[in-house]
């Protein structure tokens, strides 16, 4: 596990009224969720990379409306085409 530093300005955690574990927390969440949203990783991946377990990281991806499945319509269409061979 790599650790990463990242500066904040120090009114920061004053004003979202969170303590330096639970701001460190959410931002790994957040980030977790728009770097599976935007396909950079897995399902799996995503959920290591928020620190939950699968089903605690689908949860949450229901709780902010981001859809588990995401295809766009040529994929859906491609997968599609493969059951009906």
């Amino acid at each position: 596990m790599k650790t990463l530093n990242i500066q904040i300005p120090d009114y920061s955690l004053l004003s979202l009224n969170e303590n330096e574990e639970e701001l460190s927390g959410q931002m790994r969440l957040y980030s977790a969720m728009q770097f599976f949203k935007n396909h950079k990783l897995t399902l799996k991946q995503a959920a290591d990379f928020a620190g939950l377990k699968l089903f605690q990281f689908i949860s949450e991806l229901d709780r902010h409306k981001i859809d588990v499945i995401d295809y766009d319509p040529e994929e859906l269409e491609k997968e599609s085409e493969l059951f009906k061979e």
